[in-house]
């Protein structure tokens, strides 16, 4: 499975509610914009939280996890660049090979999610136009770092790939949504067998 593809599986699973007023989404920001970018944000929270953990017990990083909320935030991303239409554009990127410390990549993440959050928060109360170039810009850098720290990963469990992820995220979703997203399938979850597809997409 490619980018072009995985988006695709991805749009399959977005939630439809649309809680937006059209005096916000005349100021460019619409309901699936500002879904991508609460999720981004609530997945780092999810790695800055096993970060945490792993630290205070002195016990081994779950990377199959780790793997699973990079899923999660490449969905989030996936649903923003429908909206404005980059598939093809972050499909295409060349993203070196070099490697970043695995254990700044949360801090890198986090510092440009919250910018989104921050451009977000001033155009839903300060009534300020969004700039889409800038959250274009964001979100590509998002993508590179996720992609890159998924190889950083690789370097732990040689499973874990760029594309391996990707395949894992939709094949967990597809548990979870057999059909398409429903509130009651985003509130009941069988996570013993969304672990069971986690850890045969990103064997240990």
């Amino acid at each position: 499975m490619n980018y072009i593809e995985y988006v695709k599986n991805v749009l399959r699973t977005e939630s439809p509610k649309n809680p937006f007023t059209k005096e916000i989404e005349d100021l460019g920001l619409n309901f699936r914009l500002y879904h991508g970018i609460l999720g981004i944000n609530t997945e780092i929270g999810e790695i800055l939280e096993a970060y945490d953990k792993s630290e205070e017990n002195a016990s081994k990083l779950d990377y199959v996890n780790l793997g699973e909320e990079t899923g999660d935030i490449l969905w989030y991303i996936g649903v923003i660049s429908n909206v404005f239409g980059i598939e093809k554009e972050l499909h295409n990127l060349v993203i070196s090979d070099k490697n970043i410390n695995i254990n700044h990549f949360p801090a890198k993440l986090e510092i440009l999610a919250n910018t989104l959050l921050d451009m977000t928060k001033k155009t839903m109360f300060y009534g300020k136009q969004l700039e889409e170039e800038k959250v274009k810009k964001l979100i590509t850098e998002i993508f590179i770092i996720t992609k890159i720290y998924i190889n950083s990963l690789g370097l732990k469990i040689d499973s874990i790939t760029f594309e391996n992820v990707m395949n894992t995220n939709i094949k967990k979703l597809k548990k979870r949504y057999p059909e398409k997203f429903t509130d009651e399938n985003a509130e009941n979850r069988n996570l013993k067998e969304e672990r069971k597809i986690l850890e045969n997409g990103m064997s240990i």
